[in-house]
């Protein structure tokens, strides 16, 4: 997967044939669909979809329709733009398991979207115990794929502890491990590459870069 902050259409056509056959989805970052022309954003979704590429708004967009209580209105706009599926996540808006559960539903069985459920939040400090709930939560609500969100991870000391049980309890063939982004505190490149090391290592490469 990777995120696209608003890449130029040229540059985005440039990408793909550069890389395309590695990319399976494209998440448009933050709000950035809101504030793209609605005719670059129709174009730009077209030119994923012409690759293969499943496209979707980042989560956060999802979060702020949530807080505005314009969840269905989102979603309306979403499939009008083009989009077949959205992120569900709570990185900054604290969602009830249950509300988390309803909003990937009616997503889902109302709108016929496919849901990509985000698990953790940007600082982190989930046990292991609420995070693997969480993603069991998302999945019974009729998720297709669980993003797990780096911090809660990949922060310091990488949690296998965490990981071992995920793979245990609810496998990993859904679940998808993102990677740490320099944008954050305390993540260098270095760490990165660390991080990117011990996925290889372990088998579990298949994530958003």
């Amino acid at each position: 997967m990777m995120i696209d902050w608003g890449l130029p259409l040229g540059l985005q056509r440039d990408c793909l044939e550069a890389f395309g056959l590695y990319v399976d989805e494209a998440k448009i970052a933050a709000g950035i669909p809101r504030i793209m022309p609605a005719e670059t954003l129709r174009q730009k979704i077209d030119i994923y979809s012409r690759e293969g590429i499943f496209t979707f708004p980042g989560g956060l967009f999802t979060e702020l329709a949530l807080a505005q209580g314009n969840f269905e209105v989102f979603l309306g706009e979403a499939a009008a733009a083009g989009f077949k599926g959205i992120e569900v996540s709570d990185n900054l808006l604290r969602i009830d398991p249950k509300k988390k559960k309803a909003v990937i539903a009616k997503a889902v069985n109302d709108f016929g979207m496919q849901v990509m459920g985000e698990v953790g939040r940007k600082e982190g400090g989930m046990t292991d115990e609420a995070l693997i709930a969480d993603v069991e939560n998302c999945l019974e609500a009729g998720a297709s794929l669980v993003l797990l969100e780096a911090h809660e991870l990949f922060h310091g000391e990488i949690r296998t502890d965490a990981i071992e049980a995920l793979a245990q309890r609810v496998g990993l063939e859904r679940i998808m491990f993102e990677l740490p982004v320099a944008v954050l505190p305390d993540v260098t490149k270095a760490y990165k590459t660390k991080v990117l090391f011990w996925l290889q290592q372990k088998g579990l490469l298949d994530g958003d870069v």
